[in-house]
């Protein structure tokens, strides 16, 4: 039975074109036989396996792990040039996969799952050839592959891969709802196998085992056996032919498909104008091992099921939107979950992580017969490992492989963690040393530990709020309502009080204050807080809440807490008698032992609920008792029930109730409007009221109207606005620290507050999450302080060299305790230790947070410092950065040395391919350029706007492209200089040639034409008989290309008369699907001739379009390997060079692969 596919859509009245674009991307993440059945609606049901016979290939990449960890420390530019790695590399398997007519299950980090469905008898063969067609791709293309580390620097890496192969039963299902998330999985003995024959192959080998040879029809006595002849592949299903298919289907599509995505990855991938590039960042990466389900038995399918939507709901429970389980895993080390916190939401909280690990060994299913559990936390690098056919999103590098290969050596219902990992979480988390262990991957042993439990940590109410020592920040009627209740309930006049309203609201100010109050009038307090992760734990926020009152400590033997704890209910209830027995399951001691009458779970839930309530009347009676349950929106059913349960019952003593909670949708608290119930509702501030707390604050008469907007009192508008308490403190902080206010102090210390209105100017208006980021920054030294705003100009990441230099009055001596301070807190990071410390914010937001808080005169001070300090260092080479003089240059007004470094990088930018930075770049250059006057500097101006218009044209941005020619040919034209208009002629005609307007390209040519000289005039002719080609006007087409071509030879301009013969090459073809044996020499010998110009000039861009014509040629004249060979090393050049042109390869190359039946 097919799974009820989701019929409704969000994509409106979307293109179909745009259509197919969103449902590939969204496909890419889905095995491609999984995608065949949604499309066709098949879905299948959740749960339900469906068995098949199939070829499988364990395919391991070695060498990526080196790669990441290098090019780590290059930050940002590190993951790019591993994610162009990555992607390159895997493009060029995965599109030998597809076309065998395999699927790619899984990515296991940089290794593959793959299976054949054996639906013609014929799976063995093509996967055999596969493999040797990928291992000769990986001897032959990507043996060493270059990076480029910051600087220019080039490296270069040795990769490898190992194949195994194996033929058996396999089982296919999804696993899942749409509602939480979906899976997909492949297991069974056939993936097992595979695995075991990529153990026995060394670097390089395939090795296939009994089984697949067998079915390939070449039996073996061996069990496996190293595969080294060449194979045919055998014709294969073709790949999905998106245009086939109805809008219908690619809904269909669209709407299932994000369930098997992570959701902050479904919101980038909606946008097709977002490349989603991988990234180095902290995550927590958890494995778990499990076993006790059978993959040959038929209770596989709902076993696995039920396991993870536990486990999701799990993890749900304890990371929230920044965790999730990954993917299921089998055949390499097991069966296994990989859950990652961290990625691609922030952030990676591994105490958190560990928590989660804890819950799910105590609470697994009673099928699964054990589960070993390993973390590690750290900076990896994550992102969407694959091609664009088909990658996974996931975590790969060192710190993931240590995190799989920690479950061979835990225990059976433990967690262990590696020591770096551990040192995150030893104030939160009980470890035990173990062994240190030997691992693959390291050459040093590697110390781990086991999870003992949670650090457990008795609430002491006197220190527990003691750091809100101020009063409420504009609460004064609503301190009063609520000491006035205390106060009542300290005479026996009990009840409860709620503190609720939106976030920011200030709750824990006034909390703390009642606290203080309750305490000061000789009232004994207990708390407890909900939380999140905890919400389905019973009576979660009330254990805290019982073991202080009972005395209970963490140090306490199990036996010994049960003692204390029985004793001082029988004293606090003495007529209870058996009844104290019910405090054992809360309080999480020794279950009871004797006989009891058995009593339905309600009635005792009943029976508990009077202990608890005689218990607190007993101990307030011998002291008011204040109780106090934060965030209940949070909390169990069963703690709100004992709650509500309570509020009936403690008017006439000397107990309050006082909770906390915000308003989310769905939570209603019903004792809200109880008789005996002081609810206080924490709006935002009137405007009046907070103006008055901040000219109280500052000491101010009058507040400016600039200041007011800055504290929000003031709208963009100018309007009175109300104030979020929480957003007016912390602006306040904020505006003391970036120096816009100033406190001025007598010689009596008596100090108020003086307004430097020009710095006020500007800063920036903060919003609600730079308020929260710069509340952080508060609490560090001024010193601290003083120093991250100087790391925040020079950039994201920063060696401490950099910054002794940087930062005034700062020596080595007194900046490391201050960094120290900073990674304490959570601020910055330690990215690379040698040759000299490297620091990194710990996220982009902060950064800018801090970044935004730094006066301008003084932000521009230290830009400057930092580009002088780079001419001074790097002087006698600065051509590697000239990116970053660029950048620190293009922050101050210094607009002639930011124009020079601007143009330099651009220019560098578009030399090395680097399109986008290098348009990026051009566009900086116009900035500086229009503040030094676009008239005074037009030439320099028509330069910038034609290499501009050229890098867009190769990024495939025909629009902007054509608007930056249509600017410089206004310029040119306004100075009458027909010799620079001429390039930006043909430049927009290119543009108008590419968007298929080819009467624009006649008109925008003719003046060239008529007037040009040499080169410009050459050039027309040629785009004018391209022009020709794709109107069919063979005439016009000749005639233009052969005057090009005359002139371009004469010219020597290679680049050109490369161009010219591949249209030549491809003119006459272009109106037949076929050569004449005559006709077809002459234009390969056309296509040859500009291979071979291309190729001795060393010209990239201009072989790879030769190429690209090369291998439409041959494959009319009927030499479809010749025409695959051309088209494919034209895609391996444009790959990263230019979209646009790279699509016209790939279609080339599909053409081939249409021809050839594949």
């Amino acid at each position: 039975m097919a799974q009820e596919i989701p019929q409704t859509s969000l994509l409106g009245g979307m293109s179909n074109q745009a259509l197919v674009q969103r449902a590939r991307r969204l496909a890419a993440y889905l095995p491609q036989g999984l995608t065949r059945q949604i499309l066709n609606g098949e879905l299948p049901e959740a749960g339900l396996p469906n068995w098949l016979d199939a070829a499988t290939m364990f395919a391991d990449i070695s060498g990526f792990t080196h790669i990441t960890e290098e090019l780590a420390a290059d930050g940002p530019r590190g993951a790019e040039e591993l994610n162009r790695t990555l992607l390159i590399t895997f493009t060029a398997l995965i599109n030998a996969v597809h076309d065998a007519g395999g699927s790619v299950s899984h990515f296991h980090g940089d290794a593959m799952m793959i299976y054949f469905p054996d639906t013609d008898g014929r799976a063995a063969s093509r996967a055999l050839a596969a493999a040797r067609f990928m291992q000769g791709l990986m001897l032959t293309s990507f043996a060493q592959v270059t990076t480029y580390r910051a600087g220019q620097q080039k490296m270069t890496f040795a990769l490898t891969i190992k194949i195994g192969l194996a033929y058996g039963r396999c089982l296919e299902m999804v696993v899942g709802s749409p509602e939480c998330s979906m899976e997909f999985v492949l297991a069974g003995t056939a993936v097992d196998e595979a695995v075991r024959a990529q153990e026995q192959a060394e670097a390089g080998q395939v090795v296939a085992a009994q089984s697949i040879l067998a079915a390939a029809g070449r039996p073996s006595a061996q069990p496996y056996q190293i595969i080294d002849d060449v194979l045919p592949v055998p014709p294969a299903q073709p790949g999905i032919y998106w245009e086939a298919y109805e809008p219908a289907d690619l809904q269909r599509l669209t709407a299932v498909a994000p369930a098997f995505i992570p959701p902050a990855l479904v919101e980038r991938l909606q946008n097709p104008g977002v490349q989603f590039v991988g990234e180095h960042r902290t995550v927590t990466s958890i494995f778990v091992q499990f076993a006790g389900i059978d993959f040959d038995d038929e209770t596989a399918g709902s076993r696995l099921q039920v396991y993870y939507l536990w486990a999701c709901g799990v993890v749900q429970r304890y990371a929230g939107a920044n965790g999730r389980v990954n993917r299921i895993l089998t055949g390499d080390k097991g069966s296994q979950l990989h859950i990652l916190f961290g990625a691609p939401v922030a952030p990676d909280t591994p105490a958190q992580a560990i928590r989660c690990a804890l819950a799910l060994q105590a609470e697994k299913p009673l099928f699964i017969t054990a589960q070993r559990i390993s973390l590690t936390a750290g900076r990896t690098f994550a992102g969407a490992v694959g091609s664009q056919n088909r990658r996974e999103y996931t975590a790969v590098g060192a710190l993931i492989n240590l995190s799989a290969r920690l479950t061979r050596h835990c225990p059976d219902g433990a967690v262990v963690l590696d020591e770096n990992s551990a040192m995150r979480v030893w104030d939160e988390i009980e470890l035990d040393s173990l062994p240190p262990i030997r691992v693959k991957g390291r050459a040093q042993p590697v110390t781990i530990y086991q999870v003992a439990g949670e650090r457990a940590r008795p609430i002491q109410m006197q220190t527990r709020f003691a750091q809100w020592k101020r009063a409420p920040l504009g609460r004064e009627k609503e301190q009063t309502i609520l000491e006035k209740a205390l106060a009542l309930a300290l005479r026996g006049e009990g009840g409860t009080a709620a503190i609720y309203g939106p976030f920011g609201g200030g709750q824990m100010p006034l909390l703390a204050a009642g606290v203080r109050y309750w305490l000061a009038h000789g009232g004994r307090g207990l708390a407890g807080v909900s939380q999140l992760h905890m919400s389905d734990t019973l009576f979660a926020p009330w254990q805290a809440i019982w073991r202080d009152l009972f005395g209970l400590t963490p140090d306490m033997t199990p036996e010994a807490a049960l003692e204390q704890a029985l004793s001082l209910a029988a004293e606090f209830c003495p007529e209870c008698g058996d009844d104290i027995q019910l405090w054992r399951e809360p309080l999480n001691l020794p279950a009871y032992s004797g006989r009891r009458t058995p009593l339905p779970a309600r009635a005792l839930r009943v029976r508990f609920f009077h202990l608890v309530q005689q218990t607190l009347a007993a101990a307030a009676a011998r002291q008011p008792l204040l109780i106090v349950l934060e965030d209940v929106q949070w909390a169990d059913q069963s703690s709100l029930d004992l709650l509500y349960y309570l509020a009936d019952s403690v008017a006439d003593l000397p107990i309050m109730l006082l909770v906390t909670f915000h308003q989310l949708p769905g939570f209603v608290f019903r004792a809200l409007n109880q008789a005996h119930c002081t609810a206080i509702f924490l709006d935002n501030l009137p405007p009046e009221r907070a103006r008055e707390i901040a000219r109280e604050r500052l000491g101010l008469a009058e507040l400016p109207l600039l200041l007011e907007q800055r504290l929000g009192l003031r709208d963009r508008q100018g309007q009175p606005s109300s104030v979020n308490p929480l957003f007016l403190e912390e602006s306040l902080k904020a505006l003391l620290a970036s120096g816009a206010l100033l406190l001025d102090e007598d010689a009596q210390g008596h100090g108020r507050v003086r307004v430097d209105e020009a710095k006020l100017l500007r800063l920036p208006i903060p919003d609600t999450v730079y308020a929260i980021m710069l509340a952080r920054l508060d609490q560090l030294s001024p010193a601290a302080h003083a120093l991250l705003q100087v790391a925040a100009v020079i950039g994201r990441q920063f060696d401490l060299p950099t910054l002794l230099v940087v930062a005034p009055d700062v020596t080595g001596e007194t900046a490391v305790p201050l960094l120290e301070e900073l990674a304490a807190a959570d601020m910055l990071h330690l990215t690379a230790q040698e040759p000299a410390p490297v620091y990194m914010f710990q996220h982009s937001v902060l950064h800018d947070a801090v970044y935004q808080s730094v006066p301008y005169a003084r932000r521009q001070a230290i830009h400057t410092a930092v580009a002088d300090l780079i001419l001074s260092r790097y002087g006698d080479n600065l051509q590697p950065w000239y990116a970053l003089l660029a950048y620190h240059y293009g922050q101050t007004d210094q607009n002639e040395a930011g124009l020079r470094y601007a143009l330099l990088a651009a220019d560098d930018a578009r030399t090395a391919f680097a399109n986008k930075g290098a348009a990026a770049l051009y566009r900086q250059a116009l900035v500086h350029l229009e503040a030094l006057g676009l008239e005074a500097h037009w030439q320099t101006a028509v330069r910038i706007y034609t290499a501009r218009t050229e890098t867009l044209h190769l990024l495939g941005l025909l629009d902007q492209a054509a608007e930056s020619a249509a600017q410089g040919l206004k310029l040119a034209q306004a100075r009458g200089a027909p010799f620079r208009a001429w390039p930006l002629l043909n430049l927009l005609a290119d543009i108008r040639l590419a968007q298929g307007a080819y009467t624009a390209v006649w008109s925008l040519t003719e003046p060239v034409v008529t007037e040009g000289k040499r080169y410009d005039w050459a050039r027309a002719c040629y785009l004018r008989g391209l022009t020709a080609v794709r109107q069919m006007d063979g005439a016009r087409a000749a005639e233009n290309l052969a005057q090009a071509a005359d002139w371009a030879e004469r010219m020597g301009e290679r680049a050109l008369l490369t161009a010219v013969l591949t249209a030549q090459a491809a003119e006459e073809s272009a109106y037949s699907d076929k050569l004449s044996t005559s006709l077809g020499q002459e234009r390969i010998a056309l296509a040859e001739k500009a291979v071979t110009l291309a190729r001795e000039g060393e010209m990239a861009l201009e072989l790879a379009q030769a190429l690209a014509g090369q291998s439409a040629v041959l494959l009319r004249a009927g030499r479809p390997e010749e025409a695959l060979a051309a088209a494919e090393e034209a895609v391996s050049l444009l790959n990263g060079i230019s979209p646009n042109l790279l699509a016209h390869a790939l279609t080339q190359r599909a053409a081939v692969h249409v021809y050839q039946g594949q």
